[in-house]
């Protein structure tokens, strides 16, 4: 089900930055979890990895940070994610890590924190800033530096995470009743995105062909916060037509990013809770582990089907 919106001026509500974001990338980071995982990363400063046709390569980190989580990606290898030099777990910046070397960072001006989702071809960049308060908006910033404020009109929250080449965001958007729901926004205008009778359903990357990738859950979290298991799903959603993506054996399963082929990259959990990296493509799954201990998660796919894999140590992954 698609919708419509024009944006009036939009409504703020202060909440927990966590709740809004439904995936543990900004999550972890926005809710300053440094302190535990500072110093966690490989001897050679790597924090993340490419998954490269089974193959991993390590990505440095950015140079004085104590902790850094690559996300996105596009087709020249710039890379985009968030940092905090703080491990006591303060400020959190976004940043463009160029293919080639030369680390910007990306900041909302006075955010309290800033995380950068996804970069396209043009090299703008879509991502996640919070308030003082700690209220959530979604922003793009353009080629130039010059940023735009992403919010669904009569949003509790918004969260910008993926862009194409056109320049549409996609996100999601949180109501007064907490229930998430994902966006699509292009030259102004927000089109709400639902699957059909699911509790959230919530968009994190877009192709150039207008497909989407996402998740979406079919019950309520259980009183203990956690997602029954099976209700929890992948997406592809293409002009109307959803596909649902589940690693067989999954507790629960979801997309990350998707790039012009249709292939889609991921993170499932087992039933133990444990989390491994997925990529779909032609109809079958491919799972992988990173190199390193932790949770494991596939982020932004390029088109050569290149994958960006953040430190398994940051706890970037799924919200489960």
């Amino acid at each position: 089900m698609m919708t419509g919106h024009r944006p009036p001026p939009p409504r703020k509500t202060k909440t927990r930055v966590a709740r809004a974001l439904g995936v543990a990338a900004a999550a972890a980071l926005l809710t300053a979890t440094a302190a535990a995982t500072a110093g966690a990363a490989s001897a050679d400063g790597s924090t993340g990895f490419l998954y490269r046709n089974g193959r991993f390569a390590a990505l440095p980190g950015v140079p004085g940070a104590a902790l850094t989580a690559h996300v996105g990606i596009n087709d020249r290898g710039d890379i985009v994610g968030a940092y905090t030099t703080d491990a006591a777990g303060g400020s959190v910046h976004g940043f463009l890590q160029r293919h080639g070397g030369g680390v910007e960072t990306v900041d909302v001006p006075h955010a309290a924190a800033t995380v950068a989702f996804d970069v396209n071809n043009r090299g703008q960049i879509a991502g996640t800033w919070a308030d003082t308060q700690g209220t959530t908006h979604g922003f793009l910033r353009s080629a130039h530096g010059q940023l735009q404020r992403l919010d669904v009109p009569g949003a509790a929250r918004t969260v910008g995470f993926g862009l194409n080449d056109r320049g549409q965001v996609v996100g999601i958007w949180v109501n007064a009743q907490g229930q998430e729901r994902g966006f699509v926004w292009q030259r102004g205008q927000f089109t709400t995105v639902q699957v059909p009778g699911a509790a959230d359903t919530r968009l994190v990357a877009i192709n150039n062909r207008g497909q989407m990738a996402g998740s979406y859950d079919e019950a309520a979290r259980n009183p203990d916060g956690k997602y029954p298991p099976g209700t929890y799903h992948g997406l592809i959603w293409d002009h109307g037509r959803l596909t649902r993506l589940d690693v067989p054996g999954s507790a629960l399963t979801g997309a990350l990013g998707i790039n012009d082929a249709g292939a889609v990259s991921g993170g499932y959990a087992d039933p133990s809770a444990r989390q491994h990296g997925f990529l779909f493509r032609a109809g079958r799954f491919t799972t992988f582990d990173a190199p390193a201990p932790g949770n494991t998660n596939g982020f932004g796919i390029d088109n050569r089907g290149d994958a960006v894999v953040p430190d398994p140590a940051s706890g970037t992954g799924l919200e489960t």
